[in-house]
């Protein structure tokens, strides 16, 4: 229904000439001006950001809405500067089409497919913010639409990927942008003031600090945490028990801060108590020692066992889209992110069959964590000082 092109000079805007609506979704006045005069009565400017970073219910709304006239006064054209983002927006358009179970279905499979293969997860996450709005009722404005369907899709999040040089961990900041309730994952208590910084310098609200497992290489930052920000709430998995926590998260429990949530699978295998995280969207997955990039955590102490790392790699993590973004709660190679899809293909111990895989874990002969007689027993009280 609707054609797209690229337009990064005014000399390219030309070729629209006879097009009864322009939708324009980038901000250059001169193509602006351009537009405007070929089309003056169905011309609209929208802009959509580069980083897909604008995917809040008002602008999903107001950007479905448009689409909606637009379709009503053909012939139509989307306009970008490369002309990625004209043809996201008209996708999203035609899965919009259809409702419910069949929306779903289709989305999943576009995501899915080999046409949004090379697409980064920020683009695929606003297509998820985009399509969960519902179609603009007949006859409905761009504002009213926007007005009607402002809880329809979740604000985006605050995302912020932080690193610990000492034992390479990752810790992950996560909020609700509308009302600032944060989340944070897997902190470390030696960098928990820069943390506490950071959630300051963004005027979030820290709402939980939560950890995939009982960590052995280093004390969670949780207790540090709850000291600055009080009406924090540490959380584990409820498999983790006895080990001290506010909150026990039980499997497929969801967590909400905000407006958002974030769901708790159990992933046993290299502890026995081992959480991942997934959430709402299903745009990332915070996956412990569970599931590393091109590789996995040790299943030889803490209740360790390589066969339930491997079930629960297959049956839970893989069974998430492929687009989804993993997040491991370690790197050693400089590496920040994988796909379930990339780590489904491409991950040399989990590509293996069960039994080489057990055989292959069963061979490591690592050596013990250097921390594990401080950091167990620390973990196991949430990271306070023993009394």
């Amino acid at each position: 229904m609707f054609d797209t092109y690229g337009a990064p000079t005014v000399t390219s805007t030309e070729r629209l000439r006879g097009y009864k609506s322009i939708l324009y979704l980038a901000d250059s006045p001169e193509v602006d001006a351009a537009l405007q005069s070929i089309a003056p009565d169905g011309y609209r400017q929208i802009k959509v950001d580069p980083n897909y970073k604008d995917c809040g219910p008002e602008h999903c709304s107001n950007v479905l809405g448009t689409l909606k006239e637009m379709s009503a006064n053909l012939p139509a054209a989307i306009v970008c500067k490369s002309g990625l983002r004209a043809a996201l927006l008209a996708k999203v358009h035609s899965l919009t089409s259809t409702s419910g179970q069949r929306r779903e279905d289709e989305v999943a499979t576009f995501l899915e497919g080999p046409e949004a293969s090379s697409l980064p997860p920020v683009a695929k996450a606003w297509i998820l913010a985009m399509t969960a709005a519902p179609p603009p009722a007949s006859g409905s404005s761009a504002a009213t639409t926007a007005t009607a369907a402002v809880t329809a899709a979740p604000p985006p999040v605050v995302f912020r990927q932080l690193f610990d040089k000492e034992t390479s961990t990752y810790t992950y900041l996560i909020a609700d942008s509308a009302s600032r309730d944060a989340i944070i994952i897997d902190p470390v208590d030696t960098l928990a003031e820069r943390d506490a910084a950071i959630i300051k310098e963004l005027n979030l609200n820290l709402v939980y600090g939560l950890n995939t497992h009982i960590h052995a290489d280093h004390i969670t930052g949780t207790a540090a945490l709850k000291a600055v920000f009080p009406s924090c709430k540490s959380v584990l998995g409820a498999s983790s028990k006895p080990a001290k926590a506010d909150v026990y998260l039980e499997d497929g429990e969801a967590l909400p801060f905000g407006a958002r949530s974030i769901t708790a699978l159990f992933t046993p295998g290299h502890t026995e108590g081992c959480v991942s995280y997934v959430l709402d969207d299903r745009s990332r997955v915070f996956t412990g020692d569970t599931l590393f990039i091109r590789g996995c955590g040790r299943t030889d102490f803490q209740g360790g066992s390589a066969e339930a790392l491997y079930d629960s790699v297959h049956s839970k993590l893989f069974a998430l889209p492929k687009f989804t973004a993993v997040y491991p709660a370690h790197d050693y190679k400089g590496r920040t992110s994988s796909t379930v899809g990339e780590e489904e293909q491409l991950n040399p111990r989990l590509t293996k069959p069960k039994d080489d895989f057990v055989t292959l874990m069963a061979q490591l002969k690592l050596s013990t964590p250097k921390k594990i007689d401080v950091a167990v027993p620390a973990n196991m009280r949430c990271g306070y000082p023993e009394e």
